[in-house]
């Protein structure tokens, strides 16, 4: 991460500091910073993070060790127990069927963060409000 901040920084002509804390969610929940983060997680979701935007990942930068573009996409897998299919094909079916966008993802997290819900919770919220995902 750092290390990509500062290309960044540097090639755009961003002034910033770097601080390393034990209590940087404290840090950044009462101050106004440009902080690092990653999603989908419901830290700093209350925030409403705004996303600077580079361009596109080039690899042959990031390959000479240039990192000012975006990072590469990856691609989120679905895993499941090798029996699953077998013992719950009902649960095996909605999960290979569903289709979860970052955006709906991130709602959800806000959801649960402002009902206090526990992941269970929030869970079950998500599967009884949005059936026609599975």
């Amino acid at each position: 991460g750092y290390n990509n901040m500062w290309h960044k920084a540097t090639y755009y002509n961003m002034a910033i500091a770097i601080a390393s804390t034990n209590e940087y969610i404290e840090v950044i929940h009462r101050s106004r910073v440009l902080n690092y983060a990653w999603i989908p997680d419901a830290t700093f979701v209350q925030r409403r993070l705004q996303q600077v935007i580079f361009p596109g990942y080039s690899k042959e930068q990031h390959d000479q060790q240039l990192y000012i573009t975006e990072f590469a996409q990856v691609q989120t897998e679905k895993w499941a127990h090798r029996d699953l299919e077998r013992s719950a094909p009902s649960v095996w079916g909605a999960a290979s069927n569903m289709k979860i966008t970052t955006s709906m993802l991130m709602a959800l997290l806000e959801h649960q963060q402002n009902n206090k819900l526990t992941e269970r919770e929030a869970a079950c919220y998500f599967l009884r409000t949005q059936r026609d995902l599975w």
